[in-house]
């Protein structure tokens, strides 16, 4: 038998139709439960900035409701990568005279742009070993496109 058969089963229809009906039932309740909790959200979204909104007016970091609970305003900063070759310069000069351990943890770059870099240097060499990094694995896959 070749790898690509199996055996086959005779399924009864009364089999295949129950089983289609079951899962249309089951995927139209969840359907549904999604679309209604996609509408809670946003109750849920316009009731968070609500108590935000009474937080920063009167001043407040917290509430609290004995029984119900506390809600607790944060705030939190964030920053973008650099962009630019004088922006990155300029950052990890930085964090070289700050911290060599921070300055090697945040030098690190992430594992898309490594690969794409790592290709393309093997497209002229195959054989290629850059320092510091391991040999690499290789993952199959398949793409199929109809004609």
């Amino acid at each position: 038998m070749d790898e690509w058969e199996s055996k086959k089963e005779e399924i009864l229809v009364v089999d295949f139709d129950g089983a289609l009906e079951a899962y249309a039932s089951i995927r139209t309740k969840y359907d549904e439960a999604k679309a209604k909790a996609s509408e809670l959200y946003v109750d849920v979204l316009k009731r968070q900035q609500e108590l935000l909104s009474l937080l920063t007016r009167s001043g407040k970091s917290s509430w609290k409701v004995p029984g119900v609970g506390t809600a607790s305003k944060k705030v939190s900063l964030s920053v973008k990568t650099p962009k630019t070759k004088q922006a990155k310069e300029s950052f990890f000069n930085f964090l070289k005279g700050y911290n060599e351990d921070v300055y090697w943890k945040l030098l690190s770059p992430n594992s898309r742009s490594l690969n794409s870099f790592y290709n393309e240097m093997a497209e002229s060499n195959p054989e290629i070993e850059l320092p510091g990094l391991e040999l690499p694995t290789s993952q199959e896959s398949l793409s199929f496109r109809k004609s």
